[in-house]
This record gives C-alpha cells, structure tokens and sequence, in this order.
C-alpha cells in the first residue's frame, strides 16, 4: 500500500532536493529516491540498455502561402 506523504510537481521535488537547508522527511525521502534512481539507470546502461533520444521537430506554416 501507498501512503502518499504530499503532492509535488516534478519542479518542486526538485527544488527540495537541491535545496541542502531542507531536512525534514520528505526531502530526505526525496533525496533516497533519487539516488536509488541514478544507480539504478547506471546499471541498465552498464547492461547495455537502448538509449531512445530524439529531437522534437516543428513546422512553422505560412498562414498566406
């Protein structure tokens, strides 16, 4: 079971993990999460992992031609 502890955007997550004046229990938590995240990436690219990186492409239309 989840029990949410509060509602963040990802901006303000990571403003709380920037933040090294922040202690208490959700920045901490915070703070864990990321790091458990980072080593887990680290180790699917060590395994060889697909990378999918793309650019996003955009058109500008002329509205008179």
């Amino acid at each position: 079971m989840i029990e949410s502890k509060a509602r963040l955007t990802y901006e303000m997550a990571q403003l709380l993990i920037d933040d090294p004046n922040k202690e208490d229990d959700i920045t901490l938590s915070l703070r864990r999460l990321n790091c458990l995240a980072k080593k887990l990436k680290e180790k699917r690219m060590l395994q060889g992992a697909l990378v999918l990186a793309s650019l996003e492409i955009r058109f500008q239309v002329d509205s008179e031609t």
